[in-house]
């Protein structure tokens, strides 16, 4: 919890974002690497869409991209907020796209497979791409050996 909490500071630093633009939740209720509870999560998800006044959303897909459960119940909360007509208007959710692992590491080759997939599409700047890797670099904990080629092989 606390190293992970200090290494997202560190993170978001990199990226040029201030700690007190930073927040990290810590809920008993909603331990690491198990199946959350949808609706308890939705309320907090929303409540914090409307303390921050956001206007949008940036969430996993179903399959939480890497098949994490923490990812996909993030994903199933919002579905939960989007279905009950608890999100705002004016408040856009965008989810990333699940894809196959081999696509995962084909680098700007994968540009092929995507392009048209989505109204939505970013080819980052070399120096944006290093200022993610510089922010992947910050998560020590957390950087295990797949992440090491992520970091180098990924769209």
């Amino acid at each position: 919890g606390k190293i992970r909490a200090r290494e997202l500071s560190v993170a978001a630093s990199k990226l040029g974002i201030s700690a007190s633009d930073v927040t990290c939740l810590d809920y008993d209720d909603f331990e690491d690497g198990d199946q959350w509870n949808r609706n308890a999560l939705c309320h907090i998800i929303m409540r914090h869409v409307e303390v921050l006044a956001a206007d949008a959303v940036i969430s996993f897909d179903a399959h939480g991209v890497s098949g994490h459960h923490n990812h996909a119940s993030c994903f199933e909360a919002l579905q939960t907020a989007y279905s009950n007509g608890g999100v705002p208007r004016d408040v856009q959710i965008f989810v990333l796209d699940s894809i196959p692992l081999w696509r995962k590491y084909i680098g700007l080759a994968d540009a092929l497979f995507s392009f048209g997939r989505s109204p939505f599409f970013y080819v980052a700047r070399f120096r944006d791409v290093a200022a993610c890797w510089k922010a992947m670099w910050a998560h020590r904990s957390q950087f295990v050996w797949f992440r090491v080629l992520f970091i180098f092989f990924s769209r």
